[in-house]
C-alpha cells in the first residue's frame, strides 16, 4: 500500500571516535575497526510517491538544494542530482529489489558539506532507503537495511543505528553500542576537502594495531576523562601528508580547550570534545574569530 503523503526525514552527520586499520583485504579494501557516533547536524530528505511517468527513466526524480551547506559554496558537481548521487542509487536499488512500480520524488536539502569525513552522502542514502520504503509500503527489517546499505557503501549501514556503534569488516558490519550520552563538540572544516581514495592510497597498516576495547569500556562506564584520551583516528597521519590543513585544524581545536578530538573519517573536518557546554560555546566563538569558514557547535548522540 503506497502512501500519498510526503515523508520528511533528517539524516545526521557522524564522527569517528576511534578508527584503526587492521589489514588489507583481497578485494582491495582495508579491514577496519571504528567506533562511530552520529551528531546533531543534519541534512533533510523529503520523499513522495509519484506516477513513474512524472519521474525519470528509473522512476526517480531527484532535486538537490545546496544553498545551506554551512556557509560554503561547493562545486555543484560535489552533490549531483542524478544517478551518481547515493540517494538516487538507494531509491533505484530499493525499487528494483522489491519490484516497485510507483515512482518517487526526492528533495535533498544539504547542510553537511561533501568531502568532509562526516558521512553526509552515506547518511542520505540510509535516510532515502527508510523514507522510500515507507512511502512505498515496504516492511524492512534492520538486517534488510544493513544488507541494502552495504551494497551502496561501507559507511551506509552505520546510519541505521541510533547512537554509537562499532563497525568492522570494510566498515559495513555493524554492532550497535548505544550508551545514552550526549557530549558537547565543535566541528570545523578547512576551505578544501580531502579525497578519500587519496588518503587510502597512502595508508600503511600498523604492525600492532590499536584496539577499540579501551574506548568502548570508557564509554560504557562513563569515564569521559579516559574516553577523551583514547579518541584516535589512524587516517589522520595520512591525511596530514596530503594537506597542511589537518595539522592546522588539530592545533586550533586543541588550543581552543578541547579535551580530545581527531579527524572526521578521512577528512577534512576535525572535531573536538569539550568538558561542558560553556567550554564548547566559548571554543566555537574562538574558532569563528580565527576565520574558520565552517564551525558547527553540535553534540555527540551516543
Amino acid at each position: 500500500m503506497y502512501t500519498q503523503e510526503p515523508i520528511t526525514v533528517q539524516t545526521p552527520a557522524k564522527v569517528n571516535l576511534f578508527f584503526e586499520l587492521l589489514g588489507k583485504r583481497p578485494d582491495g579494501y582495508h579491514e577496519v575497526e571504528t567506533v562511530v557516533s552520529p551528531i546533531d547536524f543534519y541534512d533533510t530528505i523529503r520523499v513522495q510517491a509519484i506516477d513513474p511517468a512524472d519521474a525519470g527513466a528509473d522512476g526517480i526524480a531527484l532535486s538537490c538544494d545546496c544553498s545551506s551547506i554551512a556557509g560554503l559554496q561547493p562545486d555543484p558537481m560535489d552533490v549531483p542530482n542524478n544517478e551518481r548521487n547515493l540517494v538516487y542509487k538507494a531509491a533505484k536499488l530499493l525499487r528494483e529489489r522489491f519490484g516497485v512500480k510507483q515512482g518517487v520524488s526526492i528533495e535533498l536539502i544539504k547542510q553537511i558539506p561533501p568531502q568532509s569525513g562526516l558521512g553526509g552522502g552515506s547518511g542520505n542514502a540510509a535516510g532515502a532507503i527508510r523514507a522510500c520504503a515507507k512511502v512505498w509500503g515496504l516492511s524492512l527489517t534492520l538486517e534488510d537495511e544493513f544488507s541494502l546499505g552495504a551494497q551502496l557503501g561501507s559507511d551506509v549501514p552505520m546510519f541505521f543505528v541510533d547512537g554509537a556503534s562499532v563497525a568492522t569488516g570494510r566498515g559495513e558490519i555493524i554492532q550497535p553500542n548505544p550508551v545514552g550520552a550526549s557530549l558537547p563538540i565543535v566541528v570545523i572544516r578547512p576551505p578544501t576537502g580531502i579525497s578519500t581514495p587519496e588518503v587510502y592510497r597512502r595508508c600503511r597498516v600498523p604492525q600492532t594495531p590499536k584496539s577499540a576495547e579501551g574506548i568502548l569500556s570508557a564509554m560504557t562506564s562513563g569515564d569521559w576523562q579516559t574516553f577523551n584520551k583514547l579518541i584516535f583516528n589512524r587516517l589522520e597521519e595520512f591525511a596530514a601528508q596530503i594537506t597542511p590543513w589537518v595539522d592546522k585544524c588539530r592545533n586550533d581545536v586543541m588550543q581552543s580547550g578541547a579535551a580530545g578530538g581527531c579527524l572526521c573519517g578521512s577528512g577534512s573536518c576535525y572535531f573536538g570534545i569539550y568538558e561542558s557546554d560553556a567550554d564548547a560555546d566559548k571554543a566555537a566563538e574562538t574558532l569563528k574569530s580565527q576565520g574558520w569558514r565552517l564551525v558547527v557547535r553540535s553534540k555527540l548522540l551516543m
